[in-house]
């Protein structure tokens, strides 16, 4: 603690008037410590050591919890809580670094003894947050435009984006900044021309009373343009991969953003009863979520439910890999029933009515 810098010594009652161990231990939520016993927690005993450090050291969950003791200025740490202070205080370190590492990032990149190592490194970590581009050109034989747009919705959308645009319409107000950074690119991969996706997000913004087509063009248009390369950096915005998704920060009063399958789940099991997901594959979900947050194996689980007899192969890294897949599975559904509607309609006769 003393190498990283902690302001913070183990406490003695004797320099303490009035104040003793005893006291911090009745009064400390956080002191008391458990074990396992069966399937239940019993108290195993009290904190011996606590830590005194200023006020301005405690991470706010120690003090919005409750379990740390504060008198004149100075906090009363028990030994187990130090982890979440030093965890704190080890984030903060990374977080400097890095943006001392990006800011040297060109001299690094222009050196060639380590360059090379160093974009290839910068191309996998891409692979994390951004879905692969590598199929983005493929014809898969069917796109999104805002004519067919309500059926694929109930049809080919992953549960995230399918939830975005059922929450906006039902609550008629605009998706907040995450949200419609979530949800533009992922709409433009799945087929929106620029002038499709403009009418498509004036129509859906404006059921908001608030927002009328003048404020639209003030405050949003400049978001589509720029997703699509027609401002700022004039590269476009791609579409987030499924990692990053699940790493965006908790939804807050009014937004809707993120990963369906973090929902908590009285809600996640409101949400699929609504789109008439199937009991078991429920169960199945809750299982992968509660046991190990498997939220990508539980959007797969999804997936096969609403797509009878398919595996779930290729879907699971992207929400556009889910639509494409989807699209791919409708397209093949349509093409094995064919044959069949054709043979109806030209009343060629089956083998049974011949025999």
């Amino acid at each position: 603690m003393k190498s990283v810098g902690f302001a913070c010594k183990r406490f003695d009652e004797k320099q303490w008037d009035g104040l003793t161990l005893a006291d911090l231990q009745k009064t400390t939520y956080g002191a008391t410590l458990w074990e396992k016993s069966g399937d239940f927690n019993r108290k195993a005993g009290t904190e011996t050591i606590f830590y005194e450090m200023p006020f301005h050291e405690l991470h706010p969950q120690l003090i919005s919890g409750r379990k740390v003791v504060i008198q004149k200025g100075t906090g009363f740490v028990p030994t187990s809580a130090l982890k979440l202070i030093l965890a704190s205080r080890f984030k903060e370190r990374l977080n400097i670094g890095l943006d001392r590492a990006f800011q040297g990032l060109p001299s690094v990149l222009a050196d060639a003894r380590v360059g090379g190592f160093i974009r290839v490194l910068q191309e996998h970590g891409m692979q994390l947050l951004v879905a692969p581009k590598s199929n983005s050109g493929e014809d898969i034989g069917e796109r999104l435009t805002p004519e067919n747009f309500n059926d694929l919705l109930v049809r080919s959308f992953p549960p995230c984006m399918r939830r975005q645009v059922e929450a906006q319409r039902e609550s008629k107000k605009h998706l907040k900044h995450a949200g419609r950074l979530q949800l533009r690119p992922f709409l433009k991969e799945c087929g929106f021309t620029f002038e499709e996706s403009v009418r498509w997000w004036q129509g859906e913004v404006t059921r908001d009373p608030e927002v009328d087509v003048t404020s639209f063009e003030k405050n949003y248009l400049y978001d589509v343009e720029h997703a699509y390369g027609k401002k700022g950096h004039f590269q476009g915005q791609n579409p987030f991969g499924c990692p990053k998704i699940i790493g965006f920060p908790a939804e807050t009063t009014g937004q809707v953003h993120g990963c369906a399958c973090k929902l908590d789940m009285p809600q996640l099991k409101q949400q699929l009863h609504k789109w008439k997901v199937p009991e078991t594959s429920a169960m199945e979900m809750e299982k992968l979520i509660n046991n190990g947050k498997h939220y990508q194996l539980a959007c797969i689980e999804y997936f096969k439910a609403t797509h009878p007899g398919h595996s779930g192969d290729g879907v699971g890294n992207s929400p556009s890999d889910f639509f494409k897949e989807s699209c791919r599975y409708h397209l093949k559904k349509k093409e094995n029933a064919s044959p069949s509607k054709a043979q109806a309609a030209t009343g060629t006769p089956s083998q049974a009515n011949v025999a």
